[in-house]
């Protein structure tokens, strides 16, 4: 039952998914007798995805048919023109359950790294592009974020120096995790996607070099302990950028915070100390007094007898 309601919530979300996709006219030119997404435009479906998940509780009004402010028109319209086909898929059953899986495609908050959540996001399959044998097994990046191209998608983002790839191995298949701050800035690549990769990469490349310039130390940290998340391609453009980085250069905002909670955390085991020595030092009289009480007492009783 539970794996059934799964891929109910897989099909309804890529239904939506889709439905968005061709709002934003993402979809090339049908080849073989598939339809694939562009692959210059590989970081702003995943921005729209991500985005699209983030607001998920009005997107679901929105699919219920209720009034919904506040929404993305673009999510409202793919929502309203699904909306009657998800219902009747889901048939009384929660549809919530749309973003309930790991196939959904969203922002990644990355514990020890200087990224902002919405620079990062979670994919659970790597994409196919046109020149792949289609895998067996059915999902949504075979079916739906597949990309029209010769080369492996995210392997183009990293040749093209604007993203990076980390590798969540735990998973089977492989999950990844995709890196870039132009997935905050969805602005800029709207402007160059129509250009040449040549050119984008020329327009755009040292937004990922100046994320890890900025916080050098970290990122050198990183990969000395955790080299082997990182894929190949990826790892030579970080050490690219950090051999132009002298150590206990990159004192950024990440690690000039870290620095803070430390300090903070410094203070307050400090104070810990002190208060623990002056409720220790206030017991040790109290003790003494008492002591000094009881052996006055016997003293007395001494005397009488």
């Amino acid at each position: 039952e539970k794996a059934k309601m799964e891929e109910l919530g897989q099909q309804g979300y890529s239904k939506l998914l889709e439905a968005m996709l061709e709002e934003l006219a993402f979809f090339t030119e049908p080849f073989q007798g598939l339809r694939w997404l562009e692959n210059k435009k590989q970081l702003l479906v995943y921005h729209h995805a991500a985005r699209m998940n983030e607001q998920k509780d009005a997107i679901l009004q929105a699919i219920a048919g209720e009034e919904v402010e506040n929404l993305d028109p673009i999510y409202q319209r793919a929502a309203s023109s699904v909306g009657d086909q998800l219902l009747k898929l889901f048939e009384g059953q929660k549809v919530k359950k749309i973003f309930s899986h790991d196939q959904v495609i969203r922002f990644h908050t990355l514990k020890g790294l200087p990224v902002h959540r919405e620079s990062c996001v979670f994919l659970r399959e790597r994409p196919q592009c046109s020149s792949d044998i289609l895998r067996k097994t059915p999902s949504i990046f075979r079916d739906l974020i597949r990309y029209r191209g010769q080369t492996s998608p995210l392997m183009e983002l990293e040749q093209q120096h604007l993203a990076l790839v980390l590798i969540v191995a735990d998973r089977n298949p492989r999950a990844f995790l995709v890196i870039s701050p132009l997935l905050s800035k969805p602005e800029l690549l709207e402007k160059v996607s129509s250009y040449s990769w040549t050119e984008i990469k020329e327009q755009l490349q040292d937004e990922l070099a100046s994320l890890i310039r900025r916080e050098s130390d970290v990122w050198r940290g990183f990969i000395q302990r955790h080299a082997d998340m990182v894929s190949k391609e990826s790892l030579k453009i970080i050490q690219k950028v950090l051999k132009s980085c002298v150590p206990g250069s990159g004192l950024g905002e990440f690690t000039l915070r870290f620095a803070e909670d430390v300090d903070e955390a410094n203070e307050a085991r400090e104070l810990a100390e002190m208060r623990f020595a002056e409720a220790e030092q206030r017991w040790d009289m109290s003790a003494q007094l008492a002591v000094a009480e009881v052996e006055g007492k016997r003293l007395e009783s001494e005397k009488k007898v």
